[in-house]
């Protein structure tokens, strides 16, 4: 999972003509550029993950996690998205229906808040991944997904997951802004929330601060 995971990353990571390659093409690309990174032949990384895939195919115990990463290293971003969707959900539910009303000395709430913000994230990811130019949707989704994974997160009790999470809610904004070329009413106030994202996220002078602030020129620019 661990290794799919890391290609999953990759696959997201925008490249020139990012879009009018289709999800396959690129999470098979970034499958190549991990496989160079950690020096072992393509052929043989694919076989370690089919292997791994057809174990989880003979075990229906495994765990909902297994199962999205062999929905995604098969290319069903859509099922592995909506799978991890739905975990989240029922998780969600748990937290609401067993809102403590003392202080969680065994520290469960917490665990399983932090299991939630992942299945978010994984959600983000998949349907991240299953953007292209005809699927504006995929990126509606995986905004929602961050937006939630957001809200659950605090960046003084879980930073790495908080963090993960405004910068992948700010890059998918910055994507339907941007590549999508939105509707100026709905463009602007979208580069407006990945700036103030990425400000709380990195601060003021940050790159990728800078880059939002590049985006609402541009998007003024055009419109005025």
């Amino acid at each position: 999972g661990e290794l799919i995971s890391a290609i999953l990353q990759q696959t997201n990571r925008e490249f020139p003509d990012w879009l009018h390659k289709t999800p396959a093409e690129r999470f098979d690309r970034a499958l190549g550029e991990i496989a160079k990174g950690r020096k072992i032949p393509e052929s043989e990384l694919r076989q370690q993950l089919d292997k791994y895939a057809s174990l989880i195919d003979a075990d229906p115990s495994v765990e909902q996690e297994d199962r999205y990463y062999t929905l995604v290293y098969r290319h069903d971003f859509f099922r592995a998205g909506n799978l991890a969707g739905e975990k989240a959900a029922a998780l969600q539910r748990e937290l609401k229906s067993s809102a403590p009303t003392q202080p969680d000395t065994t520290g469960a709430g917490n665990a399983k808040r932090l299991r939630l913000i992942r299945f978010r994230l994984m959600q983000g990811d998949a349907h991240f991944a299953n953007i292209s130019t005809k699927a504006l949707g995929a990126a509606k989704v995986a905004m929602t997904a961050y937006q939630s994974a957001v809200s659950f997160s605090d960046p003084k009790e879980s930073p790495e997951q908080w963090r993960t999470a405004t910068r992948s809610l700010a890059t998918v904004l910055n994507l339907l802004a941007g590549s999508y070329a939105l509707p100026s009413s709905e463009a602007e106030p979208v580069i407006r929330q990945a700036i103030a994202i990425t400000e709380e996220t990195y601060g003021k002078d940050h790159p990728e601060t800078a880059f939002h602030l590049l985006q609402l020129s541009r998007q003024l620019l055009d419109t005025n």
